[in-house]
Protein backbone atom coordinates (compact mmCIF):
# COMPACT_ATOMS: atom_id res chain seq x y z
CA UNK A 1 0.00 0.00 0.00
CA UNK A 2 2.91 2.58 1.23
CA UNK A 3 4.25 2.19 -2.60
CA UNK A 4 0.80 2.81 -4.33
CA UNK A 5 0.15 5.80 -1.63
CA UNK A 6 3.58 7.19 -2.71
CA UNK A 7 2.77 6.94 -6.49
CA UNK A 8 -0.66 8.35 -5.89
CA UNK A 9 1.55 11.27 -3.94
CA UNK A 10 3.73 11.90 -6.65
CA UNK A 11 1.03 11.88 -9.17
CA UNK A 12 -0.89 14.18 -7.34
CA UNK A 13 2.25 16.92 -6.74
CA UNK A 14 2.71 16.25 -10.45
CA UNK A 15 -0.95 17.35 -11.13
CA UNK A 16 -0.83 20.33 -8.66
CA UNK A 17 2.96 21.56 -10.45
CA UNK A 18 0.97 21.35 -13.75
CA UNK A 19 -2.13 22.85 -12.78
CA UNK A 20 0.15 25.65 -11.01
CA UNK A 21 2.47 26.05 -14.79
CA UNK A 22 -0.68 26.50 -16.61
CA UNK A 23 -2.03 29.22 -14.26
CA UNK A 24 1.17 30.82 -14.93
CA UNK A 25 0.50 30.64 -18.81
CA UNK A 26 -3.22 31.39 -18.36
CA UNK A 27 -1.72 34.30 -16.46
CA UNK A 28 0.66 35.20 -19.03
CA UNK A 29 -1.53 35.04 -21.75
CA UNK A 30 -4.63 37.38 -19.97
CA UNK A 31 -1.18 39.74 -20.26
CA UNK A 32 -0.90 39.14 -23.85
CA UNK A 33 -4.37 39.64 -24.07
CA UNK A 34 -4.23 42.75 -23.23
CA UNK A 35 -1.40 44.21 -24.17
CA UNK A 36 -3.24 43.30 -27.97
CA UNK A 37 -6.47 45.14 -27.06
CA UNK A 38 -4.84 47.94 -26.02
CA UNK A 39 -2.61 47.95 -29.74
CA UNK A 40 -6.56 47.61 -31.09
CA UNK A 41 -7.66 50.02 -29.13
CA UNK A 42 -4.91 52.62 -30.08
CA UNK A 43 -5.49 51.69 -34.25
CA UNK A 44 -8.87 52.22 -34.29
CA UNK A 45 -8.67 55.70 -32.68
CA UNK A 46 -5.66 56.67 -34.87
CA UNK A 47 -8.02 55.38 -37.51
CA UNK A 48 -11.05 57.38 -36.41
CA UNK A 49 -8.32 60.59 -36.67
CA UNK A 50 -7.46 59.61 -39.73
CA UNK A 51 -10.95 59.27 -40.86
CA UNK A 52 -11.67 62.59 -39.38
CA UNK A 53 -8.64 64.21 -41.00
CA UNK A 54 -9.77 62.36 -44.82
CA UNK A 55 -13.05 64.25 -43.83
CA UNK A 56 -11.87 67.89 -43.23
CA UNK A 57 -9.97 67.84 -46.41
CA UNK A 58 -12.54 66.48 -48.77
CA UNK A 59 -14.45 69.10 -47.36
CA UNK A 60 -12.08 72.10 -47.88
CA UNK A 61 -11.76 70.44 -51.45
CA UNK A 62 -15.06 71.26 -52.00
CA UNK A 63 -15.27 74.38 -50.31
CA UNK A 64 -12.77 75.40 -52.53
CA UNK A 65 -14.12 74.14 -55.44
CA UNK A 66 -17.13 75.73 -54.63
CA UNK A 67 -15.61 78.78 -54.10
CA UNK A 68 -14.01 78.78 -57.70
CA UNK A 69 -17.08 78.08 -59.51
CA UNK A 70 -19.05 80.75 -57.68
CA UNK A 71 -15.79 83.08 -58.88
CA UNK A 72 -16.05 82.05 -62.81
CA UNK A 73 -19.69 82.09 -62.46
CA UNK A 74 -19.79 86.05 -60.50
CA UNK A 75 -16.85 87.60 -62.96
CA UNK A 76 -17.50 88.28 -66.59
CA UNK A 77 -14.40 87.51 -68.47
CA UNK A 78 -11.46 89.98 -68.47
CA UNK A 79 -11.65 90.76 -72.12
CA UNK A 80 -15.16 92.33 -71.59
CA UNK A 81 -14.47 94.19 -68.27
CA UNK A 82 -11.11 95.58 -69.49
CA UNK A 83 -10.79 99.25 -69.93
CA UNK A 84 -8.27 98.87 -72.48
CA UNK A 85 -10.80 96.69 -74.78
CA UNK A 86 -11.66 98.92 -77.61
CA UNK A 87 -13.93 98.53 -80.72
CA UNK A 88 -10.95 96.75 -82.31
CA UNK A 89 -10.63 94.37 -79.69
CA UNK A 90 -14.57 93.66 -80.14
CA UNK A 91 -14.30 93.15 -83.82
CA UNK A 92 -11.58 90.77 -83.26
CA UNK A 93 -13.70 88.81 -80.70
CA UNK A 94 -16.40 88.79 -83.26
CA UNK A 95 -14.28 87.21 -85.67
CA UNK A 96 -12.45 84.93 -83.83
Amino acid sequence: MSKAGGKKEREMANAAHELFLLGQKTVEARAVLAALQKQLSDASSRLADTQQVEQVIEANQQLVLAILLAQSDAVPPLVWRSSVCTSNCARLMRNW
